[in-house]
């Protein structure tokens, strides 16, 4: 870790210097490709959403290599649910996963991901068989499969999704 040395000249003139740890850098923003591309086309008074998104892409992408859910959806779920990392995430929980009507702990953002992408991994996702992001946000909502109970929430999801052209971003089965 770098750190700043400053050498004070004290009145009897004996040097004393002292180490202070300095500021990290701010992740760098991807400026290439469509990550770049989204990341860019923020306006700067949505610089928080900007960061929220390239703090969570990879996980995005790993999460959709898992079970399917496109990274457009992952990634609009969770700014909802933390007004875009606003919101204090208590528990590592960014997805307000519940079982049992109770808020699931987990031990880490890790942990999270990986039981957000079991709950998409449920029969009933598989028997709507979702195939574009709308699909999948209108699936979010179904009575058998109960991850939202707002009637809003397709609209909400849809919203973040077009706002920030999170929609530009490839769905893995169409890449294929």
């Amino acid at each position: 870790m770098k750190t700043l040395i400053i050498t004070l000249l004290l009145l009897n003139s004996t040097l004393l210097s002292l180490s202070y740890p300095t500021t990290p850098k701010a992740p760098k923003i991807e400026t290439s490709g469509v990550r770049g591309y989204i990341l860019c086309s923020i306006p700067k008074k949505y610089d928080h959403v900007s960061k929220f998104i390239n703090k969570h892409w990879n996980a995005a992408k790993a999460v959709e290599l898992d079970c399917g859910v496109p990274m457009a959806i992952s990634l609009a779920v969770w700014a909802l649910e933390t007004q875009y990392g606003k919101k204090p995430v208590k528990r590592n929980n960014l997805g307000s996963i519940k079982k049992k009507h109770v808020y699931v702990t987990y031990n880490s953002l890790s942990e999270f991901y990986t039981d957000f992408a079991k709950v998409f991994k449920q029969d009933c996702y598989k028997e709507m068989n979702p195939k574009t992001v709308e699909q999948w946000a209108i699936s979010l909502q179904r009575v058998n499969c109960t991850y939202a109970m707002s009637k809003k929430y397709y609209s909400k999801i849809m919203w973040i999704v077009q706002e920030f052209n999170l929609d530009l971003i490839p769905i893995k089965s169409e890449t294929k």
